[in-house]
């Protein structure tokens, strides 16, 4: 089982995908992990390279034969999980629920340090057009790469039967 959750910043992805990694005992990986630096005392400000990213879910992919991954990228880098995955849920969640999670998440981090208004500035401009930009490219690229996917409201997720 290779399952592929998506969706916008605050939709509950990450709290999914480990329910369910956990519920089907398989490997978890977060998208975030890969794509952004951790050696710097800002939280998402510094992604890592292309070609490191690319080679990490290569890897991931070549190693795991299950696993349940989270992440809002629908970018090339992440063709590797994309392509592999047997099925793609993105998770809806009203705007004003997904800004209330990402707002409370800045303000609750262990490291208050790592706490960068600005990048929390630009993950709400961003949350905020989600529907109108990116949600239309990935269904695009995961049409491009004939995958089916299930778009599932946040609040019927206790009902999704793999």
């Amino acid at each position: 089982m290779k399952i592929y959750i998506t969706g916008g910043s605050g939709t509950g992805k990450t709290t999914y995908a480990k329910y369910l990694a956990k519920k089907y005992d398989v490997t978890y990986m977060g998208l975030d992990s890969v794509k952004w630096r951790c050696d710097t005392d800002k939280a998402f400000v510094k992604c890592k390279p292309r070609e490191e990213r690319v080679e990490v879910l290569k890897q991931f992919v070549a190693d795991t034969p299950n696993w349940v991954c989270d992440g809002t990228y629908y970018q090339d880098w992440a063709n590797e999980i994309i392509q592999n995955a047997d099925v793609v849920l993105i998770i809806y969640t009203p705007r004003w629920v997904r800004h209330y999670r990402c707002i409370k998440r800045a303000f609750e981090r262990e490291n208050r340090k790592s706490l960068s208004l600005i990048a929390l500035w630009k993950l709400l401009i961003w949350s905020h057009n989600y529907e109108r930009k990116d949600l239309p490219a990935l269904k695009s690229k995961l049409e491009e790469f004939d995958k089916k996917y299930f778009v599932i409201q946040s609040k019927y997720l206790d009902q999704v039967v793999l």
